[in-house]
């Protein structure tokens, strides 16, 4: 749950995320790491950026297409992206990889095009995670910020580089060269990354400094310096925790203020609900058997300031070998096509459109048999329950209008999964009849009274007032 939703200043930032996979939709990241990695990017922007916080806006975008999944780059894949992209928002597009044809160092991890004028980061699969950086990286990217180094990008600083650095960086910029910053800071604003709160940075790529880089670069003067290891746009990568500057966050602020004036991000609601803990789950009940494998009730509790949940049912307990996800706006889903005498295991995390960091719930077991739930048994006309709602000091009458005879079980269960009363083998002939059953043991709430059958399972839920 998030601490501080209650800031008055905060302005909320739309994040469009696309999940592509190729073409028979296999590969894509987990929804619970979309979900983990928005949490990652808030808390991030929380500690150091504070007036800036992102959102999903309309769930997520499902893509399926070989070209945008293996090879985005290209023309194919690009034309995918473009197809999917949103208005007003930042696209967050996750394919196999990042990597493009412009080379670089080593594999990329995500990247933001500031030439290409589009809307979007793209960050590789592995790097929506919860953990990664690579996302709130981007983001500065695509909130006007350079790297440190700016102008060393694709030659970073080694044991091969004319140290003093000359005037210049390797790298030409737009409109001209990029002139190497000082580290007494003389020439801050028109050099290096233009910020004067950063210090000269030369690329010191893929290197394991532990905070303290003792490269021995040295500037235009021949003064050695002391880039910030910790700084988020940097590439010191084994060197965390991560921050931005004052001046970084400035000049976010800033670029977040134009791109709404001039419609190109739309700006989120003044403040989103903060998500309760995790949800109790209800149906089926943990370790149940002979579940009605054709159509599967799922029932959990509500959550306060949650507005959408994340199902999860997988036949392996780890969630990750056949999974089935999805995003419920509500607190039940029926799933159909479930397998017949096999052994489910299923878990629900609530969230909203900002807050995504409640936990899932505990993880439940049922295992489903050879019955089928049906909205009727052949050998049942018609059936139902009254009073409804009902006081505690009213019997509860259970009226059948049968075509033939059959037998069933009256079952009757919490919200929490209990059976709490029961009827076994109850005969009903040909025609009309009802039976009562007494109900004065139970509390106040709602239940589940279940008609089980071996033909079927019919459900009806009652209020106890």
């Amino acid at each position: 749950m998030n601490p501080s939703l209650s800031r008055d200043a905060v302005t909320y930032i739309p994040l469009k995320f696309h999940l592509i996979a190729n073409a028979a939709g296999l590969g894509r990241v987990n929804e619970h790491k979309v979900l983990d990695q928005l949490a990652n990017l808030n808390s991030f922007y929380q500690e150091f950026a504070p007036d800036i916080q992102f959102y999903m806006v309309d769930g997520l975008n499902y893509i399926d297409n070989d070209a945008a999944f293996s090879t985005h780059f290209t023309g194919a894949g690009q034309a995918q992206l473009i197809n999917n992209r949103v208005d007003n928002a930042l696209n967050v597009f996750i394919p196999l990889d990042a990597n493009t044809t412009s080379g670089g160092q080593g594999i990329t991890l995500g990247y933001y095009d500031p030439n290409s004028g589009a809307d979007w980061v793209v960050i590789r699969k592995a790097d929506i995670n919860g953990q990664s950086e690579t996302l709130s990286h981007e983001v500065g990217h695509f909130l006007g910020l350079l790297h440190p180094f700016n102008g060393w990008d694709f030659e970073p600083f080694d044991n091969n580089t004319v140290n003093p650095v000359g005037t210049y960086s390797p790298s030409v910029g737009f409109p001209s060269l990029i002139p190497n910053e000082k580290q007494n800071g003389s020439n801050c604003e028109t050099a290096g990354d233009f910020i004067c709160d950063t210090p000269p940075d030369y690329n010191h790529f893929n290197t394991n400094w532990e905070f303290n880089y003792v490269g021995g670069a040295k500037d235009p003067d021949g003064v050695t310096i002391d880039p910030d290891e910790t700084n988020i746009m940097s590439y010191f990568i084994n060197c965390n925790p991560k921050s931005f500057t004052t001046d970084q966050v400035n000049l976010m602020t800033v670029d977040v203020v134009q791109r709404i004036a001039n419609n190109t991000l739309n700006q989120g609601p003044a403040s989103f609900a903060s998500v309760g803990d995790e949800t109790a789950l209800s149906f089926p009940l943990d370790e149940a058997l002979n579940v009605p494998h054709n159509e599967v009730e799922f029932i959990w509790d509500d959550v306060d300031g949650a507005t959408a949940y994340l199902l999860e049912i997988d036949k392996f307990s780890t969630f990750n070998i056949e999974p089935e996800r999805y995003f419920v706006y509500g607190n039940n889903k029926v799933i159909s096509g479930i397998d017949a005498n096999r052994t489910y295991y299923w878990r629900v995390r609530p969230f909203n459109a900002y807050d995504t960091f409640s936990p899932n719930s505990e993880t439940r077991k049922f295992t489903t048999g050879n019955t089928t739930n049906t909205n009727e048994i052949a050998a049942l006309k018609d059936w139902a329950i009254t009073p409804n709602p009902i006081s505690t000091n009213e019997s509860l009458k259970i009226m059948i209008n049968a075509d033939q005879a059959f037998e069933a079980d009256i079952e009757i269960f919490s919200l929490n999964g209990k059976l709490v009363q029961k009827i076994s083998n109850q005969y009903f002939g040909q025609g009309q009849q009802s039976i009562e059953t007494d109900l004065s043991k139970l509390n106040k709430g709602i239940y589940i009274v279940s008609l089980v059958s071996e033909k079927g399972i019919l459900n009806k839920k009652i209020a106890i007032q």
